[in-house]
Order: structure tokens, then C-alpha cells, then sequence
């Protein structure tokens, strides 16, 4: 819902440029008071080109043709679906040929348009890796160009999470992202390797005295707990900032 909202108001969204442009919600499992007020929390108004449907449509012949002309008409340009077995009432979501029916329509509409369709969907209780934690059948990870998921950190925050990306887009995209649950929504704290990196540095500052006293390596190593030349980098690159 955040991506949604940064879509339509043309504002980065973990850190990322986004293509401002009109949004659809369906979210399908929701209330729709609750949905508008989520988004209101999100920083959406009514001058936001978001339209909301929180009516399950159900299962129409039509359906996708009458989706595309939607979107035609009103240069939809981000669909988020809420969520994905709900949206599509599936009988059987280990079933690959029931999820090919569904979503390669949907991919064959990402593909023929300049719109970015987004389905929420369950991982297994089991978990897995590599993105194999998708719950039902493996078309669901064959179908869509990129999936991600979101899981938590294993460092032990209540409110740390990690964004794994996978996809025919991998080259252009991080493979992880580490997020921080903040002021009701997600802030980026860049990659693992990123945060990894500003944990050091935030250990080699706290470990200089407080006076601002000149203080050499060795010292300085033995207070921050780290070997004397990663700490001597880690110390140029303060300086540097």
C-alpha cells in the first residue's frame, strides 16, 4: 500500500525513484473503510489518482478484458491486488495448471501495456529459500517477473525485516533489502551489505572519546572490538563524511 501511494503521488519509495502515475487497489479481503484509512495513514488524499474496489467481482468470462479497457481509459499505470488466492477464488493452489489459467493473462497485460500489476500472496508455514517459501504451485514463481518477499531479520529486531527480490529483472535490482518498521510504515536501510557496514562505522564512532580527542588506531581498534586496518578504514571514511 506505501508502493501504491508513492506510485501515485510521483515520490521514491524505499529509496527508489518511482514513475508517478494512477493507481487501482483491489483489495478484495478488506473493509473498504479500513483500505481508505490505511492509505490515509500512507499520506494519500482525495486529490490522488487512486481508484479502490474492495468488492470481490468474482469469476467473469470478461474479467480481464474488462480490466484492460479500465486501465486504457483511465492510463492506470500500478495495480495492486489484495490478495492473490482471494482475488482469483482458486480451488486449489497447488494446482499449476488453475494458477497458469489466472495470472498468464495478467502477464500477457504487464507485457502488451506500461502497467505493473502486484499480487500479495502467502508463504508456506515451512518457510524455504531462494523464494521457494511462495505458498502452492511453483507457477506462481514461474509466471511473474519479479517476486519478493518479505521475511524477518534474523538479528532479532521485532521490527527489522528483509526484502529478498528475485526475478527475470535481477541484474537490474538488489537482491536484498533491509527495512525498518518506523513511524507506521517501512524505511530502507539499504543492503545487507550497506547495513552491515553502517553497524561497523556506528561502532568505530562510539567508540571515540567524547571530548573529541585525537586517538590512534590501535587504541581505537581495541575499543570498537575490531581488527586495527579495517578499523583504520572505517575511520577514514568518518573523516571522510
Amino acid at each position: 500500500y506505501g508502493l501504491a501511494v508513492a506510485v501515485a503521488k510521483g515520490l521514491p519509495f524505499l529509496n527508489f525513484p518511482t514513475k508517478q502515475g494512477a493507481v487501482l487497489v483491489l483489495a478484495v479481503e478488506e473493509h473498504k473503510r479500513d483500505v481508505v484509512n490505511r492509505l490515509r495513514d500512507l499520506g494519500a488524499t482525495a486529490d490522488d489518482p487512486i481508484w479502490l474496489e474492495t468488492r470481490w467481482i468474482g469469476r467473469q468470462p470478461d474479467q480481464i478484458q474488462r480490466l484492460r479497457e479500465f486501465l486504457g481509459h483511465e492510463r492506470i499505470a500500478f495495480v495492486l491486488i489484495d490478495t492473490l488466492a482471494s482475488f482469483f477464488e482458486i480451488d486449489d493452489e497447488n494446482s499449476n495448471s488453475e494458477m497458469t489459467r489466472h495470472l498468464l493473462p495478467f502477464a500477457s497485460l504487464c507485457h502488451e501495456t506500461d502497467t505493473v500489476v502486484l499480487f500479495t500472496h502467502h508463504t508456506r508455514k515451512s518457510g524455504g529459500d531462494d523464494l521457494r517459501s511462495i505458498r502452492g504451485a511453483g507457477a506462481v514463481f514461474a509466471l511473474v517477473d519479479q517476486a519478493l518477499e518479505l521475511k524477518k531479520d534474523n538479528d532479532g529486531s521485532a521490527t527489522r525485516r528483509v526484502l529478498t527480490i528475485e526475478g527475470r529483472y535481477k541484474a537490474e535490482s538488489p537482491g536484498e533489502l533491509v527495512l525498518d518498521y518506523k513511524d507506521e510504515r517501512y524505511v530502507c536501510l539499504g543492503s545487507r551489505e550497506d547495513h552491515a557496514r553502517a553497524a561497523l562505522l556506528t561502532k568505530v564512532f562510539e567508540a571515540l572519546p567524547p571530548d573529541g580527542r585525537m586517538l590512534e588506531v590501535i587504541p581505537l581498534a581495541d575499543a570498537a572490538e575490531l581488527r586495527q586496518p579495517l578499523t583504520r578504514r572505517l575511520a577514514e571514511e568518518l573523516h571522510r563524511q
